[in-house]
């Protein structure tokens, strides 16, 4: 049987893995999936959790006492969401204990987004676009256009567009339709921009 000490690390640990994907864009199956996993694989019994876009509720055993995490910011950072995914696979083999396995989840939290990683995206897909638009139409002279409109792409929301088709299959009519609201007035107002600086450029 697990000591308190070790039943509460457990659970911050489970929070702390939940909070991680659901911060950096997964989908809600997996978020639920992988805290089961960590749970069983940390000796909780009876473990529940109720997660949402902006919170996470975590108990076990039937006590009262739960662990609680706060969700206020967002972002789509798969790297983060396969390096949590990583460290469950570790607890699951063995190769790691659950201590260990909470430093690196702490260390995969404190990990900053380089500062010339967006910039350098957006150069890429706006070579791309006018690359590609060269190649399909043969217009070399309106490539600059291809250009500028191909470098907002990154901030079009694909993955909290296929995220939110995830969670409505699997049942989740919770942050299904939120996501997919927050999806679909980011690509409106995106659209919206482009449009205008066409129109009146």
């Amino acid at each position: 049987m697990l000591t308190e000490e070790r039943r509460i690390l457990a659970l911050r640990t489970c929070v702390l893995a939940g909070r991680l994907l659901v911060e950096n864009g997964s989908n809600m199956e997996r978020v639920n999936d992988t805290l089961d996993r960590m749970a069983k694989n940390a000796g909780l019994r009876k473990f529940q959790a109720f997660t949402t876009l902006t919170g996470i509720v975590a108990s076990s055993d039937d006590l009262p006492n739960s662990q609680v995490a706060d969700i206020r910011r967002r972002k789509n950072d798969l790297s983060k969401v396969a390096a949590v995914n990583e460290v469950s696979r570790e607890l699951a083999s063995g190769l790691i204990e659950l201590p260990e396995a909470h430093a690196q989840l702490k260390s995969i939290e404190r990990q900053m987004t380089e500062w010339w990683q967006n910039p350098l995206e957006a150069f890429a897909a706006a070579v791309l676009s006018a690359a590609l638009m060269i190649v399909f139409t043969g217009d070399v002279v309106d490539w600059w256009a291809a250009f500028i409109i191909g470098g907002v792409m990154p901030l079009v929301p694909g993955i909290p567009l296929t995220n939110a088709a995830r969670d409505l299959v699997s049942g989740n009519l919770i942050s299904g339709p939120t996501r997919g609201i927050e999806a679909i007035l980011t690509a409106v107002a995106i659209g919206s921009a482009i449009v205008i600086i066409m129109r009146f450029s």
